[in-house]
């Protein structure tokens, strides 16, 4: 059997999130590679920034190198140079451009995967503090819940499972920077559409299958 975290439901709550806190109406995306995974995110991101903002405006780049610190560095500056005073970094360990842009150019940078926050705060605490949060995967409920299923047999070998918000397989980093950054209100603004994207009232659309127009036009929808 093989596991993956729903992300384009983490990010959609990353979206919403960086719509809340944006002051500009313009957010930003850095994705590290043209890849199905990386596409998911920023369909996400842009639902969730949509559905909080109508009128939102998302920057969003991708290149080809996730090693590329300076890459990624350089096209963060450039979109906050473009107005965007938050932006999610989708690519890997080059991520550390992004937050090293956020904390020089004071602007908000949102990481991926892991708690990047916690990651940084030892060897580079200011870049740690520009990262309101992390769209993180947590595989290890994914892997705990995987374990109770095959004790319980339960589990179905050689089915893909995609592990969603509501079985806890992805959600934002909930740390003392998340909830020093951001205010109360909108804390709970992002529990109470997280709570719709679990019970179905919220359905987020997935680049996964999605055609090449479909993807295009949403990305248009936010470049004014």
């Amino acid at each position: 059997a093989s596991f993956a975290a729903l992300q384009n439901e983490g990010s959609f709550l990353g979206g919403a999130l960086a719509a809340l806190t944006s002051e500009s109406g313009v957010i930003g995306f850095v994705g590290g590679k043209e890849t199905s995974s990386v596409s998911d995110f920023l369909v996400g991101y842009i639902e969730g920034a949509k559905y909080v903002n109508p009128d939102i405006v998302v920057r969003s780049a991708v290149y080809r190198q996730l090693t590329d610190t300076a890459a990624a560095k350089e096209l963060a500056s450039a979109q906050n140079a473009q107005g965007a005073d938050v932006v999610f970094a989708v690519c890997s360990g080059a991520g550390s451009g992004v937050y090293e842009a956020a904390a020089e150019h004071g602007f908000w940078a949102l990481g991926v995967d892991s708690d990047q926050s916690l990651i940084l705060e030892d060897t580079n605490p200011e870049a740690a503090k520009a990262i309101l949060t992390s769209v993180v995967k947590n595989f290890d409920i994914v892997l705990s819940n995987a374990i109770t299923e095959t004790l319980d047999g339960k589990l179905e070998f050689g089915k893909h499972n995609a592990i969603n918000l509501a079985a806890g397989g992805i959600g934002l980093a909930d740390n003392e920077y998340y909830q020093s950054a951001v205010p109360v209100d909108v804390r709970a603004k992002i529990d109470e559409i997280a709570e719709k994207i679990k019970s179905g009232e919220i359905t987020v659309s997935t680049a996964i299958g999605m055609d090449a127009d479909t993807y295009n036009k949403l990305k248009e929808s936010v470049s004014k």
